[in-house]
Formats: C-alpha cells, structure tokens, sequence
C-alpha cells in the first residue's frame, strides 16, 4: 500500500470474531497483531479504519481515548476519515496541546451537521476538512454513471409504465407516476 511505499511499516490490528487474543502473524509485510494496546503502544501514525458502533461486544465509540492517547509514543500522529466518534475529540484536542500527539488530520468529526463545536477547533496541529470520501474524480464518475442509469430506468418507467430489471433499489410508488406524467413544459418527461 501506500505506507509501505513511503517506506513505513505497517502494523495493523484485526479483532478477532470470539474477542480472544490472537498470535501475532505477518501479511504481505504488513504485521498484524491480536491486541490493540499492542497497536497503540508501537505506532507512530494510528488512522482507525472502523464503523462507529456505539454498544455491544466490541464498541468503536471513543476507542481512541484518554488512555490510549496516552499509550501511544509521544509525537505521534493521528488520522481519522472513517467515522466520527471513533476518536474522543476532547482527549485528542488534550493530547495535541500537551505536545503528546504531535499532529492530527480528520475529515470527520462526532457532530456535523449544524455549528461546528468540536473541542478540536483551534487546538494546535489539528487540520479538519470536510468529509469528502465522496468527492474523488472516481466516486463523482461512478456516480455520474449511476445517474445516467437512473435517468434512463425512469425514461422506461415514464414511457412504458415498467421498472426495468435490475432498478429495484430505485423502485417509484405506481401510483405516484401520474404525478410525474404531468411536468411543467421546462421539464421534458424523455430524457
């Protein structure tokens, strides 16, 4: 990967599925060990790759905390673009003014919608950008395309009253379609 061909090595953690310690094994030169503390405490950069699950087994809610903050090597660096609420920002916003963590980058945070009001805004070497995943030339072709076959799966539905095969995640209540049958004369019903 990408880390590898700076010249980094990689040590990544799996959790294991029964929450039992695993033995430590080497993939593709990647070293994957069975305990998280274990990731924490030797890395340098630590980017969660995780779904935000807030209960159960095994919760992702603030995995990086406090505590694990404070177990990782002083100067480290910390990134996250999964989820926000991965990480508990007030520790992090902590660890970045004591110095402990060196740097941090996040296109996510806990709260996104409304005013901004992470305890990570102004805090030194924090640079927080807009969640864009979705805004690479690749994802915005996908989803040029994706559109392209919705428009013309509604064209079929329009003109022949069908849902083409294979449309069903863009399924239209029939009852709705009169409603579209009968658009302004600026909006052409053929696409």
């Amino acid at each position: 990967g990408m880390a590898t061909a700076l010249g980094m090595k990689v040590v990544a953690y799996r959790r294991p599925r029964n929450l039992e310690a695993v033995p430590e094994v080497v993939v593709d030169g990647v070293r994957v060990v069975g305990d998280l503390a274990e990731l924490y405490r030797v890395a340098h950069v630590v980017s969660p790759h995780v779904p935000l699950v807030k209960e159960g087994d095994w919760p992702t809610q603030h995995m990086i905390d406090a505590k694990a903050l404070a177990s990782m090597p002083k100067g480290v660096i910390v990134l996250n673009v999964a989820r926000g609420g991965i990480i508990d920002e007030a520790a992090l916003a902590d660890a970045l003014r004591s110095g402990h963590v060196a740097a941090a980058a996040l296109d996510v945070l806990e709260v996104e919608k409304g005013t901004l009001t992470s305890p990570l805004l102004g805090a030194p070497h924090a640079v927080i950008v807009p969640h864009l995943a979705a805004s690479s030339p690749e994802v915005q072709v996908a989803a040029a395309m994706r559109l392209v076959e919705l428009a013309q799966a509604m064209e079929i539905m329009f003109v022949d009253r069908v849902i083409p095969e294979g449309m069903t995640a863009s399924v239209v209540n029939p009852a709705t379609l009169p409603n579209f049958q009968s658009l302004p004369p600026s909006i052409p019903p053929r696409l």
